[in-house]
């Protein structure tokens, strides 16, 4: 059973209007004051100011200016970071399709998106504030979903039309001609000189993995197959690439480092071995050099509500500070490619705030407010104090 306040809190939230949250935020400037900032993209800042307008962060510093007739909110003695990124769940989608190594780069995560879900309210509640939801099934899987929890429609769900492409990738005869063979074959299209828009859906979406221009996750089952994979993707080079696996990555972080690899990796201590030894795969892949971000252990309410305790865990075991909190904003928002505008506290980027009443990573810390790109959407109820 979760222990974390996140946990005991998300019971005490209340969903703070029975509406889905417009496509657009209010325009009224709302400005919170005086508190704490985890701008992530930078140092902590001790007391500072954030201004959002239309959904956006306009501003974030010590020497912000409030405008006049500003919404302001005193946020003194208060924590305020970036919401939590997770870059890979399949939280609330269907079962995995089973079955042989398949190339199926048309299927989209976004057209089985369900808005109402109570497991998004839940993970919403936790301070996660963007989901990337990934298709299932061996071979190129399909193409994943960047969404917001809270919508009115699936399609109001989604930061944009295109998601990552998903790669499954087994290293077995059968798993990589599946995927070469669909590979190659978009290559050629972009020889022929033909290229998106105007190619089919499928063509499509792998032309621009290829080009850089969609993000490719490519999950691996463990190290071998990790092993087999970077010497696979070599061929493709403009291919912008996050490998997703478990903590045991850690066992080839030197080969990560090499070719200067970017991962994801489970929020949390792993064993070594055949030992009872923790080990902290995420501290060791990140001395090594690697990028790596972090996704919850599991697709459970309960494992988004302790990601913030497991960076915890994370930071006690010899993690920096710094870099457990980018793991879980900043650098997941990277992994996916979309730090244009997820991930920390600067002007431009969503409004997505979480204030707490002190250290995010303190176990005796409360989630007091979740910004979602301009709105409050979650607030802590005051039960008769």
């Amino acid at each position: 059973m979760s222990t974390h306040p996140l946990g005991a809190l998300c019971l005490a939230l209340s969903w703070c209007c029975s509406a889905p949250l417009p496509a657009v935020a209010e325009e009224a400037v709302t400005a919170f004051v005086g508190a704490r900032l985890e701008p992530v993209s930078g140092e902590p800042i001790p007391s500072g100011t954030v201004l959002i307008e239309g959904g956006k962060i306009t501003a974030a510093g010590a020497d912000v200016q409030v405008p006049a007739g500003a919404r302001r909110f005193d946020a003194t003695g208060k924590v305020i970071m970036p919401g939590l990124v997770v870059p890979w769940t399949r939280l609330g989608l269907s079962g995995v399709p089973g079955g042989k190594p398949a190339a199926n780069p048309e299927v989209r995560v976004a057209d089985e998106l369900y808005p109402f879900q109570d497991s998004y309210r839940f993970a919403l509640q936790a301070g996660c504030t963007t989901l990337c939801l990934v298709p299932g099934g061996e071979g190129i899987s399909g193409q994943a979903a960047v969404c917001r929890p809270r919508a009115e429609t699936g399609d109001d769900m989604l930061l944009s039309w295109w998601g990552p492409l998903v790669i499954d990738f087994a290293a077995t005869t059968a798993g990589k001609k599946a995927v070469r063979d669909a590979l190659e074959g978009a290559k050629k299209l972009l020889r022929d000189g033909k290229a998106p828009p105007g190619l089919n859906e499928s063509d499509d979406a792998l032309c621009r993995a290829l080009t850089g221009e969609q993000r490719t996750l490519v999950r691996c089952g463990g190290p071998g197959e990790l092993l087999h994979a970077l010497p696979f993707f070599k061929d493709y080079a403009e291919m912008k690439i996050t490998y997703v696996g478990p903590a045991h990555f850690y066992r080839v972080a030197e080969e990560l480092a090499k070719v200067k690899a970017a991962v994801l990796v489970p929020a949390a201590l792993t064993y070594a071995p055949e030992t009872t030894n923790r080990v902290n795969a995420v501290r060791e892949l990140q001395e090594a050099g690697v990028e790596v971000a972090c996704y919850p252990e599991a697709d459970s309410v309960s494992a988004f509500r302790d990601i913030l305790l497991q960076a915890a865990h994370l930071v006690r075991a010899g993690l920096p500070r710094d870099a457990a909190l980018k793991a879980v904003t900043l650098g997941a928002a990277e992994a996916l490619g979309f730090d244009y505008r997820l991930g920390s506290l600067e002007p431009g980027k969503d409004a997505n705030l979480l204030v707490f009443n002190g250290d995010p990573l303190s176990p005796t810390t409360r989630l007091e407010r979740v910004v979602l790109e301009g709105r409050t959407v979650f607030e802590e109820r005051d039960e008769g104090r």
